[in-house]
């Protein structure tokens, strides 16, 4: 007898309530009990030959849930799927359809979460294992750092005035350093949240294509990657997210459309492709970011010191905080050329891409 297909999201619902009743789990072992008791069922109550309960459960188990992800209808014979229906107490396939139509909508979203849910899961195969830290590496070498190196003209400062009015014991050193890295740990989010201004300014002001890791994806972008390339990585997008992009053609005519499409690629990318280059270099991005407003604090600090080293009449103070001052200066004129922190975004873009795209 030829099978007919049916619809594969309401056969995984019909599956999983033979299941309930069987009062077992819905995995292999679960399936398989179940299985044995539809026979039994079959031969009890439907006179009908076991021989032609020939599809195994588990197997059209299998086979509708990849049916469903294709969204196409899984092929049965109507005797089995009869049989089927009436051991979860239905007249058949009809019945069950019109009294479980809401949960049947209810299932293929159920069902299309599991799917994504297995998806993520191979994509993230390649991820590192998730280590047990006291601190987050990102916080502290993008954040905390460069909030320390600004603040080093402070602690030069604070360090000579206690030299000059009392000898400098371990428990001073101690207390000063306790001092330093707490101070420098408070003022690391504010500091992060002055640099994204400056991230603003620089890839999402007026004319600005945002991110490297969107725009470097682009067709109309001339970068290192060929056409093939920028089109398997919005395939395995779509693949993985469900995010349709627009065509070539419709990316020419709106070019705007196709950036947010690829922004919201970055946010899934980043979220779920990890390993250690790609963090390394993001930490990087984030310190140079951050070490942009860091750097202007130590301007400042410097000045302050240098003021208070002319009014001590402290020449080594007015040394020092000198020479900080002209080394925080020419750092924070160079890093507010943008050269550096372009350079570190699009490297890291590149790890991450490169590294999403060897995964699909």
């Amino acid at each position: 007898m030829k099978n007919t297909d049916y619809n594969s999201h309401a056969l995984l619902l019909l599956i999983e309530e033979c299941t309930k009743k069987s009062n077992v789990q819905l995995d292999l072992a679960g399936i398989t009990k179940t299985y044995e008791n539809i026979k039994e069922f079959a031969e009890k109550n439907d006179n009908q030959n076991v021989a032609e309960l020939d599809e195994y459960l588990y197997k059209i188990y299998r086979q509708a849930f990849i049916a469903s992800e294709k969204g196409v209808g899984i092929g049965m014979k109507y005797s089995n799927l009869l049989t089927v229906c009436k051991y979860a107490g239905y007249k058949d396939f009809k019945d069950f359809l019109e009294k479980k139509s809401i949960e049947i909508n209810e299932a293929e979203t159920s069902v299309n979460k599991e799917i994504t849910r297995q998806k993520i899961e191979i994509l993230q195969r390649g991820n590192p294992n998730n280590e047990n830290e006291w601190f987050d590496k990102y916080v502290i070498g993008a954040r905390v750092v460069p909030a320390l190196f600004g603040l080093i003209p402070l602690a030069l400062t604070l360090s000579l005035i206690v030299l000059q009015s009392t000898e400098i014991t371990n428990t001073v050193i101690i207390l000063v350093t306790i001092l330093f890295i707490a101070l420098g740990y408070g003022l690391s989010g504010w500091l992060s949240t002055l640099s994204k201004k400056t991230e603003d300014k620089v890839f999402h002001s007026k004319g600005k294509r945002g991110f490297p890791t969107s725009y470097l994806m682009l067709f109309a972008y001339k970068s290192e990657y060929s056409t093939e390339v920028k089109q398997k990585y919005r395939d395995g997008i779509s693949a993985f997210f469900g995010i349709e992009f627009p065509t070539q053609e419709e990316e020419k005519r709106n070019e705007l459309f196709a950036l947010q499409k690829l922004h919201e690629a970055t946010f899934k990318v980043k979220n779920n492709v990890r390993n250690k280059i790609i963090r390394s270099s993001n930490i990087r991005y984030g310190k140079i970011r951050n070490s942009i407003p860091s750097s202007l604090m130590g301007v400042f600090l410097s000045l302050v010191g240098f003021l208070i080293g002319v009014i001590m009449v402290n020449q080594l103070m007015m040394l020092l905080l000198g020479v900080c001052f002209g080394f925080y200066l020419i750092t924070y004129l160079y890093l507010n050329t943008y050269k550096s922190l372009l350079s570190a975004s699009k490297l890291y873009a590149k790890y991450l891409l490169e590294e999403f795209l060897s995964r699909v």
